[in-house]
This record gives structure tokens, sequence and C-alpha cells, in this order.
């Protein structure tokens, strides 16, 4: 699972670095300072644009397919579930007309970002948890509390502490 877990953080990280994110409706979810929403959403855009998986207002589940079997799918646990996670999270995301909205910019004076890649990475990372396959997950109390947060709805972005 530590393989797994290391594997999804490098993923992560390469489609958003987080900095900010809102407080979720579950206040069990997140923990801490917290700063506005749309700074995370500027993050994950700009990331998601850098490896050409954003443009237009809209995901590029082809390049997101790329960009994820050479880290997560490298591993062959993980490999069969890259293309149906990045098709479910696209899905989601992309038919949920809230994520679609204007956001007010953070600063003033700068552009305000998409909701849609914070969102479409937050499910991504939270389905590889959930779907984690039995030959790479740690059944230990963590790892478990870790997956029943994210089956009650917190982000994988909220929840704070990933221990490994």
């Amino acid at each position: 699972m530590a393989k797994f877990i290391t594997a999804l953080l490098t993923t992560v990280t390469l489609f958003m670095v987080v900095l900010a994110q809102p407080e979720p409706d579950n206040p069990t979810c997140s923990q801490g300072d917290k700063k506005t929403e749309t700074e995370g959403c500027c993050v994950a855009q700009c990331l998601l644009t850098s490896v050409n998986a954003f443009t237009n207002n809209a995901i590029d589940k082809d390049a997101v397919k790329q960009a994820l079997k050479t880290t997560v799918g490298a591993d062959p646990n993980f490999a069969p579930l890259v293309d149906g996670i990045v098709e479910q999270c696209h899905n989601s995301v992309s038919s949920n007309a809230a994520l679609k909205a204007t956001p007010v910019p953070a600063t003033p004076g700068r552009a305000g970002c998409s909701f849609l890649p914070e969102a479409f990475v937050n499910c991504v990372g939270s389905t590889f948890v959930q779907k984690c396959p039995t030959a790479a997950w740690t059944n230990n109390d963590d790892c478990n509390q870790l997956k029943q947060k994210l089956a009650s709805g917190c982000s994988l972005a909220s929840l704070k502490q990933i221990v490994m």
C-alpha cells in the first residue's frame, strides 16, 4: 500500500499541489487553516494545462490517461484501473453544471479558474484509493479509516494526513 500511496501522491502532485482547500460540507473531513476555493482550482488548472489535459474549460481524458499510465498505471496492480477511473471521473465532473460556473478570482485583477480540474483530480485520487486492489491494499486502521472517509464523501484533498 505504501508503494501505491507514493505513486498516487506523485500523480496527484503532478496534477495539483494543494495550496488551499475549501471547508468541506462534512466537518469531520479536515481541519486547519483554509484559504479561498479558487486558489486550489487555479493550481489544478495550471498543472492539467501543463500536461495538455485541460483546454477550453474541458478535460482531455486521453491526455490524463497517458499521464496516469506512466505513473500509477506503471504498477501492474493499478494499470487495469486507469481507463475506467478516468472515464468515471470525467463523466462525473463533466456532467456537473455547478463545476462549470465561472469562479470569482481569489486575488483582484487575476482571472478566476475553473472548478473542473480540482474536482477531477480529487475524484481520480479518491477513486484509486477506494478501488485499490487487494494485493496492494494495506489492511490496517489508518488505511481503512482513509477508505471509510472517502466513501462517506470526503475528498482526498480535504484529508490532511495520509499515513504511509
